[in-house]
């Protein structure tokens, strides 16, 4: 289902083409060609190679900050059961400050057609500094490839989302009351994503690019819009250099809307694997700040981030790579100027036979006395 042309059909490129990244982008295979064998001046075959890839595995990560401590996290998933293309996983993660369960499953082709269906349901508690946010939910959805590259989603979900943990002196103060409301959510979200790169884990060309449309309100205490949008560029250089050098750019510029209730934990944090290295996940947020100078996190309204790296081989007998990084963020309540925080790094890809495997040893720039840095974090079972 992945290849454009079939027994019969006029031979061309651009098919031939877009069938090689097609079967590159699903992340089934280590490798993959198509080899072009010449019959008769009329006629040829074109004899498909692939080699499976570990699609199921037992996914493994964690790091240390000096805020959440050790942090580990543990899945079982397979991206491609029993041959079918559906993907189900299990995962856990536990740290000093965090726990969280949830179990998804998704069709990328319902009835091996051009629609795709997710569910999925969730458990999960967040310890801030002076507060725990704890959310269970469920979400479920329907998607629709329109175009080789082209695919759009629409899909619901709805959370009950309650507060712990904080002083009692809080409920005193307007400024924390309005943000310490218990709420369930239920809403609406709709996207479109373009993605033309030739690999799942590891795209040597090609662009990605997406934007999606969050709508709470449908009930529920919750009532805003987030819009989020992604890009990324993947660009090889090795007939310029001469080795399998990779470059890659990321971007994600994220925006909410408050219609009425915008709560605390619907706001937008950065930091972290995704966004800026050098800093603990979630760390990185505008603050109020006490009479006395301490600070709390409120989270932003806009955030965008943005990534430049360079991927080169380490060690191909073992299917290591390295690659270094340089990472910068804004993020803001009303302005992306609010906060700015930068971050550099050298990081190990590895694929490993339980999976893909990253670890990032990364420096802030630009850190201020009150934030929480992360030098160490590892993740398993995550694309580069």
């Amino acid at each position: 289902r992945e290849l454009y042309l079939a027994p019969g059909d006029k031979y061309s490129l651009t098919n031939l083409n877009d069938s090689r990244g097609a079967l590159g982008r699903t992340g089934y295979f280590e490798s993959s060609t198509i080899e072009e064998k010449r019959l008769s001046e009329s006629s040829m075959d074109l004899v498909v190679k692939v080699k499976e890839a570990a699609t199921g595995n037992i996914q493994l990560g964690g790091g240390y900050g000096s805020y959440g401590g050790i942090m580990l996290n543990v899945g079982v998933n397979d991206r491609n059961v029993f041959g079918s293309g559906i993907d189900v996983g299990v995962k856990a993660e536990k740290s000093q400050r965090t726990m969280s369960a949830s179990f998804n499953i998704s069709n990328p082709r319902l009835n091996d057609s051009d629609f795709s269906g997710n569910f999925s349901i969730f458990t999960s508690e967040f310890e801030y500094n002076d507060y725990t946010v704890n959310s269970t939910g469920t979400g479920f959805g329907v998607g629709r490839r329109f175009t080789r590259y082209i695919s759009g989603y629409m899909g619901y979900n709805y959370s009950d989302n309650s507060y712990s943990g904080y002083s009692a002196t809080y409920l005193e103060n307007p400024r924390y009351r309005r943000f310490l409301q218990n709420y369930d959510k239920s809403a609406v979200t709709t996207s479109i994503t373009y993605d033309s790169t030739d690999d799942y884990y590891l795209p040597r060309k090609g662009w990605t690019a997406s934007q999606s449309l969050e709508y709470a309100g449908v009930g529920g205490k919750a009532e805003f819009i987030k819009s989020r949008t992604t890009f990324g560029k993947y660009y090889g250089f090795k007939k310029l250099v001469g080795f399998d050098m990779i470059g890659r750019y990321k971007a994600r510029y994220f925006q909410a809307f408050d219609e009425g209730f915008l709560p605390l934990a619907e706001r937008f944090y950065m930091g972290g694997f995704g966004s800026v290295r050098g800093y603990e996940s979630y760390s990185i947020s505008p603050v109020i700040v006490e009479s006395d100078g301490y600070q709390t996190r409120i989270g932003g309204k806009k955030t965008f981030s943005n990534n430049i790296e360079a991927n080169f081989p380490f060690i191909p007998s073992a299917k290591m790579r390295l690659t270094t990084f340089f990472d910068w963020g804004f993020i803001g309540d009303d302005s992306l100027t609010e906060y700015s925080r930068g971050g550099y790094g050298l990081g190990l890809e590895w694929f490993s036979p339980m999976g893909p495997i990253q670890l990032i040893f990364a420096r802030p720039l630009n850190n201020q006395a009150e934030d929480k840095l992360a030098f160490f974090e590892f993740t398993m079972g995550q694309r580069f």
